[in-house]
């Protein structure tokens, strides 16, 4: 493997090293801060979350967004946050 393939490839490399890291930490904040207990009795807005956690909700929604996507938490149609049953595994 030469050239664009090898550059391409330590590209994805790189991406899925960073995308990996960034799943941590967000999975870490998720149970270190408490989110994933505060939703341990039902949906909750990132307001609410924030409340909760003692954090700003912007940023809680920002790694429950992330979360989401990988089946950890569900965001409901008024835009509140739930556990999934991988999010479950988590309290």
């Amino acid at each position: 493997m030469g050239g664009a393939d090898a550059s391409d490839a330590a590209t994805q490399l790189l991406g899925d090293a960073l995308a990996g890291t960034l799943l941590y930490r967000c999975l870490a904040a998720f149970v270190g801060l408490g989110i994933a207990e505060a939703l341990r009795e039902g949906p909750l807005d990132r307001g609410a979350l924030g409340a909760a956690c003692a954090v700003h909700g912007d940023s809680v929604e920002r790694v429950l967004r992330l979360l989401a996507t990988h089946g950890v938490v569900a965001e409901t149609p008024d835009h509140r946050y739930a556990l999934t049953d991988v999010g479950q595994h988590f309290l």
